[in-house]
């Protein structure tokens, strides 16, 4: 039994990820789901009918061009992924994403679908880490400094306080 695009389309909206149904023919949005709409801002509407090139940065092209093309060209629906890709907010902003697409048979024909994993609380950590080890490096070059400072200042003193004792006798 093949399901109707419409009963996929609902099936979608079950699953916690951002699902984009794309006609893989014309490359355009044919629907994306509520998650989708959560993570980007853009609904339905003004999703559907245009081309997934729009939905990602500039860069990304090429590489949404290749994975479509390898899950169309598959015969056996193998699951394509592609990490670290951009897509665009409706406030203009960028979002990381990791893209998983794989082609689904239904009645009326085959369907490309994305699903989106969202990375940017993970780049925000990971820009967080970053900061903390640079300042970490930081502390400890200073302490470096600090105990070399001593240990001059110790130096200089041992000998200067001979000097000074034999300069009071």
């Amino acid at each position: 039994m093949k399901l109707s695009f419409k009963d996929f389309a609902n099936i979608s909206n079950l699953f916690a990820v951002p699902i984009l149904i794309i006609d893989p023919e014309s490359k355009s949005v044919s629907y994306c789901n509520e998650y989708f709409e959560e993570l980007t801002g853009k609904t339905v509407d003004q999703v559907k009918g245009e081309e997934v090139y729009d939905l990602f940065v500039a860069q990304n092209r090429i590489k949404i061009d290749a994975i479509i093309e390898l899950a169309v060209g598959d015969k056996n629906f193998v699951r394509i992924s592609e990490k670290d890709l951009e897509i665009k907010r409706r406030s203009g902003r960028k979002c990381p994403v990791d893209v998983f697409c794989k082609v689904v048979q239904l009645a009326k024909g085959r369907v490309v679908v994305f699903s989106l994993i969202d990375l940017s609380e993970v780049k925000e950590k990971q820009q967080e880490r970053e900061f903390l080890i640079n300042q970490n490096l930081r502390s400890a070059k200073l302490a470096d400094l600090g105990r070399l400072a001593q240990g001059i200042a110790h130096e200089l003193n041992n000998p200067l306080s001979v000097i000074m004792g034999n300069l009071e006798m």
